[in-house]
């Protein structure tokens, strides 16, 4: 009787162990896939939103500080208004949603903070050096008379 028993503990215990160790493999298989998985779909999140909202900085500052307004740089603030509040932090949307109600009652608002806004959470967000004072935006006038 004792001889049964020792040829099933023989045969079955390493039965047993590679049960256990291939149970153990997928089991590890499944967390670092599901974890990749995961962390991929938070960096395509992460870069949908920074382009995006990059997108909207060029759109605004492209709009701002104009001596004379087209239509076309209007209709390009729309989205960007839009993609910021779609995608923006708190603040983000706040200041977005400030500048569009100053854009609405006075037909003139200052761009400036939501610029700052922006640009100082991109450069967080994409791990580049922080900056300080003002986006300066660069404003060209030609004369046709001087070209």
């Amino acid at each position: 009787m004792a001889s049964d028993l020792d040829t099933f503990v023989k045969i079955v215990m390493p039965l047993i162990q590679a049960v256990v160790a291939a149970l153990v493999v997928v089991l590890g298989w499944y967390v670092v896939h599901r974890k990749s998985t995961e962390r991929d779909l938070a960096n395509k999140r992460r870069d949908l939103r920074v382009q995006y909202l990059i997108d909207a900085f060029r759109r605004l500052a492209a709009a701002s500080e104009r001596t004379e307004v087209s239509a076309a740089y209007l209709r390009d603030l729309e989205p960007a208004i839009t993609d910021i509040q779609l995608f923006g932090s708190a603040d983000q949307v706040a200041a977005a949603q400030n500048f569009a109600s100053q854009l609405a009652e006075h037909k003139i608002a200052g761009s400036a903070d939501l610029l700052s806004r922006l640009r100082d959470d991109l450069r967080e967000e994409l791990k580049l050096e922080r900056v300080h004072g003002k986006v300066v935006l660069l404003r060209m006038v030609f004369d046709a008379k001087h070209v």
